[in-house]
């Protein structure tokens, strides 16, 4: 059995609040149309959003032009990017975790699903600072749940996947993560998240 060297942590729903739903309400008050069209909208269109494969003004302009609705589309972008900063905390307990494995000598990483606007967002905020890698889908065309970016994950730290802890707050991500060999663990709470790295012989 490898020792855990390495924990790699999502970003939205495990070290910050995740602001999607709060987002999809408040867009949904602002175009007139009902929650769960713009959720399973904006959720199939973000497919393609998060690996690149459209940019910012494509996504909010096939956004309103599959909504039926006539918005700009930099409003739009706005409009979310204020959510975005409005509600997404840092969850405190996680990034005292990340403090303690780093005095502690294991690597830490951020494995994101991101839109480039957001992530403009938080590169200004800084949360992306003092960690051994940062893996941005949308800047190496690939998403979790796709394998292939776990690996690329245990590559960029150097390490092979056995010796990596994936945290996420996602069921379907956490199990991608595990078909490659991390240790993967679903994000519900700080206290909970702590006894579970323990339990891979990681001291906290």
């Amino acid at each position: 059995m490898n020792p855990i060297k390495a924990v790699i942590f999502d970003q939205g729903g495990v070290r910050e609040i995740d602001t999607d739903e709060y987002t999809y309400h408040t867009l949904a008050k602002l175009l007139r149309r009902d929650y769960s069209e713009v959720k399973k909208i904006s959720e199939k269109l973000r497919e393609d959003f998060f690996t690149g494969r459209i940019d910012t003004r494509e996504y909010f302009v096939l956004l309103t032009k599959d909504l039926g609705v006539e918005a700009e589309p930099n409003e739009l972008m706005l409009t979310w990017k204020r959510c975005f900063i409005a509600k997404s905390d840092v969850i405190v307990g996680v990034d005292r975790i990340i403090s303690r494995l780093k005095e502690d000598g294991y690597k830490v990483s951020i494995l994101s699903n991101a839109e480039p606007f957001l992530a403009e967002v938080n590169m200004r905020r800084g949360r992306y600072e003092g960690f051994d890698s940062v893996i941005l889908s949308y800047q190496v065309g690939l998403k979790k749940p796709d394998e292939r970016i776990f690996k690329l994950a245990a590559e960029k730290l150097g390490l092979s996947a056995k010796e990596c802890i994936f945290i996420d707050d996602r069921r379907m991500n956490v199990n991608a993560s595990r078909r490659v060999g991390m240790a993967g663990i679903q994000f519900r709470d700080v206290r909970s998240l702590a006894n579970e790295i323990r339990k891979h012989g990681v001291n906290l």
